[in-house]
């Protein structure tokens, strides 16, 4: 946020938060998505250990508090929001506490939030592909875009024959 502050308070911009835009009769919640750590069972067992070991130390109040404070990601543990990192950064940020409130609001579920999407990743991977071929490569916007579309349609048609 201190880059923020460098960089739009010279421009003069005030910097709003909302909810971004749900479908009618929706929740009016976020979803929330990214949240992963992995520990690969092909590494060493000690490599293991340690690494649950610090995913331990790490969902700790004290480190999701410091994390929130330090870089706006939201804590996966709520007892965070009660230290007094992350009430000095709300309240010097007050954009973090529309954010955090959201979140906290949002149900819980077993059923992990996202798109009703059935090929979800491999959607993700044809966008990803298209939009490196339009910036690295030299491939049109329009036609990324465009081939984006052509795939990913095809690819939910073949999915949604399949479920049928």
């Amino acid at each position: 946020m201190d880059a923020l502050e460098g960089g739009l308070a010279q421009v003069d911009v005030d910097l709003g938060v909302a909810n971004r835009p749900g479908v009618p009769g929706g929740t009016g919640l976020p979803g929330i998505y990214g949240r992963a750590l992995w520990i690969f069972k092909s590494r060493p067992q000690e490599e293991q250990e340690a690494a649950w070991k610090f995913i331990k130390w790490l969902m700790e109040p004290e480190q999701q508090a410091e994390w929130y404070a330090g870089s706006g990601f939201l804590p996966v543990n709520s007892k965070a929001f009660e230290l007094p990192k992350a009430k000095e950064i709300e309240a010097k940020y007050p954009q973090f506490k529309v954010a955090a409130d959201l979140y906290r609001a949002s149900s819980v579920s077993a059923v992990p939030p996202g798109p009703l999407l059935g090929p979800q990743f491999d959607v993700g991977l044809i966008i990803r592909r298209q939009a490196e071929e339009m910036l690295v490569g030299d491939k049109d916007p329009i036609d990324a875009i465009n081939d984006a579309a052509e795939e990913a349609n095809e690819l939910i048609q073949d999915y949604n024959r399949r479920v049928e």
